[in-house]
């Protein structure tokens, strides 16, 4: 991990924050019912997110960043979520 450059892991860290927020959006955009599916994808983003912390070393500032990102884009994609689904 150390030799991959500093701009390729920031865009990893946009990457889980967009793609949980997106996920989420279009779980709940299909759905229009229910918001269990924008949980299933979050809940499964957040898990793969944190299983790569997890298991691959790396710096202090790119743990800390993916892991808060990810905490706050799963509560901007729940909230994009609700606004989808129609009561």
């Amino acid at each position: 991990m150390h030799l991959i450059p500093i701009g390729s892991k920031f865009c990893v860290v946009i990457a889980h924050f967009v793609g949980i927020i997106a996920g989420m959006f279009v779980a709940g955009k299909i759905s229009k019912t229910s918001m269990i599916p924008a949980y299933i994808v979050g809940g499964l983003m957040l898990a793969a997110t944190f299983f790569n912390i997890a298991i691959l070393p790396k710096e202090l500032w790119f743990t800390l960043s993916d892991g808060i990102l990810v905490i706050i884009g799963f509560l901007v994609g729940k909230s994009l979520a609700k606004k989808q689904i129609s009561k």
